[in-house]
């Protein structure tokens, strides 16, 4: 029972040898009585508006700095420059359901072609066909939509980056 003990402690300090603390992206939100964070973490992909533009960026955070965002095609983004942040969370059923969605539009509308080929029914595309197809796949979108929560930096919503790592605290 000891020498488990002692090989898990040995194997432990020598994984833990290359651990390092992470710099997180975070975005508090404040409501009333209401906080909520949300962490970004490096490696993640934001999608962003900077003041002054009026198009979304969209970049892989490879690094964070002091109040600047390294992106991965080399960019820097200050923090003071963004003005929206969209995040893309959604869950588990949401992304079933847009999958579900657009591989039912589209099989149905595959199936219904290839079955009126086969059975020599014209026209070989039914209108209704179109409709129910369209409508599947624009459910699709829409389903897709739902997740992502946009949040305009401001007031009540601020981005800021917080080290984890001790070195810093003496």
């Amino acid at each position: 029972m000891h020498k488990q003990i002692i090989s898990f402690g040995i194997f432990f300090c020598f994984l833990a040898g290359p651990l390092k603390a992470q710099k997180i992206l975070e975005l508090d939100i404040t409501r009333f009585n209401h906080f909520k964070k949300i962490q970004i973490f490096s490696g993640d992909v934001i999608e962003y508006k900077l003041k002054g533009e009026h198009r979304f960026h969209l970049g892989k955070i490879s690094n964070l700095v002091d109040s600047m965002i390294v992106l991965g095609n080399d960019s820097v983004i200050k923090l003071k420059e963004i003005k929206i942040l969209c995040i893309r969370k959604s869950n588990y059923v949401l992304r079933k359901f847009t999958t579900g969605f657009m591989i039912a539009g589209v099989g149905f509308f595959m199936i219904d072609g290839i079955n009126n080929l086969a059975n020599n029914h014209f026209p070989i595309v039914d209108e209704r066909t179109i409709i129910v197809s369209a409508s599947l796949v624009a459910a699709s979108l829409i389903v897709r939509q739902i997740g992502i929560r946009k949040h305009h930096i401001g007031k009540n919503k601020f981005l800021r980056i917080i080290d984890m790592s001790s070195q810093h605290i003496k």
